[in-house]
């Protein structure tokens, strides 16, 4: 299960890097570059023979809400930190970035399938723990071209950088795949993974303070209070193959 984890996550990368690379020849749009680089899990999901899975339950529903704001939540609270204790302030909702939603929403079902789709069916088998690890850990990596050739900002310096968005995506891993888990479906993991992109990207990501990033170690804080929270109100229950 491992193996064939690391060969799919190996096709994505390189589709991601293909296609992305070959795109930013022509153009600079940063959102549409994000989602060719993201196309590239959804090939090595049709590659591997991965199958959609949606939520069929009606109950789903409340997590699929839940997922709307639970990213709303913890990114205004790093947002209010940054606000209360370094004088971050926001600048008012561009077009621009408007024109970005459908994009994000596309990109971030692009990376799901594969995520909690793909992988999360193949390695459900194995403990909790060890599954959302190994997600997060080949997410985070998957990454890296993107990080290295700058078209994902990180405002920390680059080792430690690369460092703290390693943990923080395992991290957002644990949360993810708590939705997915609940709702036997990629709905809801889609949703938060694209309010988590566009909140951080109004919200928390202009700045130049390092400890206010996606690679920031408030983040990393405001995360481990969200899985705490998390487990303690209840375990997540066995996903359900659809």
């Amino acid at each position: 299960m491992v193996k064939k984890s690391i060969y799919f996550f190996l096709v994505a990368l390189i589709g991601s890097v293909i296609f992305a690379g070959l795109a930013s020849l022509f153009f600079s749009y940063k959102p549409l570059l994000v989602l060719l680089y993201s196309l590239g899990v959804t090939v090595a999901f049709f590659l591997f023979k991965g199958k959609v899975q949606f939520e069929k339950n009606s109950f789903a529903i409340v997590w699929i809400v839940i997922s709307c704001f639970l990213p709303v939540l913890y990114i205004g609270l790093v947002y209010l930190i940054g606000r209360q204790m370094f004088g971050h302030k926001i600048e008012p909702l561009s077009l621009t970035f408007l024109c970005s939603l459908p994009l994000v929403l596309v990109a971030s079902f692009f990376e799901e399938v594969g995520w909690r789709g793909y992988l999360f069916n193949l390695l459900q088998k194995i403990s909790w723990l060890k599954m959302n690890f190994i997600i997060g850990l080949l997410w985070s990596v998957w990454h890296l071209p993107a990080i290295l050739a700058g078209s994902y900002d990180l405002t920390s310096p680059l080792i430690i950088g690369v460092l703290i968005f390693t943990i923080n995506v395992i991290l957002l891993s644990f949360i993810f795949g708590w939705f997915r888990q609940k709702t036997a479906g990629i709905i809801a993991p889609t949703v938060i993974h694209a309010f988590h992109n566009l909140g951080y990207t109004y919200w928390a990501g202009k700045n130049d303070l390092s400890i206010l990033g996606e690679s920031g170690l408030i983040l990393m804080f405001t995360l481990l209070l969200v899985i705490v929270i998390l487990q303690a109100w209840k375990e997540p229950i066995s996903a359900k193959t659809i």
